[in-house]
């Protein structure tokens, strides 16, 4: 396995420097109102419409490029640590993400802890995977950032073992942004890198995490953790993209998918 580190770009790192100063204050607390509040302010994506409906019965946000091609659909799963987020405070994120796939996305307002607990961000997700499958869809990529990141990979996961068995449409693709795929934060890039991160801590991530599965003790079911989840994965080979992340956790879930021989791609494609 192959990876790869870009040096921060001095813009970039400038534009970091005011997001820490920004949100110094409220580092650690995941409040629902504040985190829609910064994430409504990305930009629009020019030739992008939106407009809300509803996915395998879920409801959320369509984000419609001009030119958009037929029958492709980008299934879009937000961050917030499974307990913040909406489809319309990510809408512009994931219109950025269609417009330069050329690619409708829908972005589900997925449940969330503490009011539903896992297993039920699962759920929505895959009922609206089945439901795009249902309506025609030829060509499905999941994409996710942060929690959104780590369910992508945990409907990856599920959508390609049902297709196999069942004979359905496989996904063609797959991105996760930062992915939080270690609920038992073992990581040692939590302690490592934790001053560096914008927004989140130890106590902030352990908050969520007992919110949204209960028993942090146990195993349980492995698709929570989903570093655990794609030991599954013994299936056909899919392309995946892991970008980011709580470091360690990300790194060693790239090693496991480079130990069964899952590639990684950097370029999302639709046949």
């Amino acid at each position: 396995m192959t990876e790869t580190r870009h040096p921060l770009a001095s813009a970039d790192g400038k534009v970091m420097e005011a997001i820490r100063a920004a949100s110094a204050p409220g580092k650690g607390h995941i409040d629902r109102a504040p985190f829609d509040e910064v994430l409504e302010q990305t930009p629009n994506a020019t030739g992008v419409t939106y407009e809300t409906g509803v996915g395998g019965g879920v409801q959320g946000v369509w984000c419609r490029p001009a030119g958009a091609r037929k029958g492709a659909v980008i299934l879009y799963l937000h961050g917030g640590a499974y307990v913040a987020g909406t489809a319309r405070a990510f809408r512009h994120l994931a219109g950025h993400i269609a417009s330069r796939g050329g690619t409708v996305a829908f972005v589900p307002d997925y449940r969330l802890a503490p009011e539903h607990r896992f297993p039920a961000p699962v759920e929505d997700a895959r009922a609206v995977y089945r439901g795009l499958t249902e309506h025609g869809t030829s060509a499905i990529a999941i994409v996710g950032d942060s929690a959104g990141g780590g369910l992508a990979l945990a409907l990856l996961s599920i959508a390609q073992a049902e297709a196999l068995a069942e004979g359905g449409l496989a996904p063609c693709a797959g991105a996760a942004m930062s992915p939080w795929v270690d609920l038992a934060l073992a990581g040692s890039s939590l302690k490592d890198r934790g001053v560096a991160d914008p927004f989140l801590t130890v106590d902030a991530l352990t908050r969520a995490a007992e919110q949204y599965w209960l028993v942090l003790s146990s195993v349980g079911n492995l698709i929570v953790s989903t570093l655990l989840a794609v030991l599954g994965i013994l299936m056909a080979p899919l392309p995946w993209a892991v970008v980011g992340a709580v470091l360690a956790a990300a790194v060693a879930f790239a090693v496991v998918l480079d130990v069964l021989k899952v590639p990684l791609f950097k370029r999302m494609k639709f046949s």
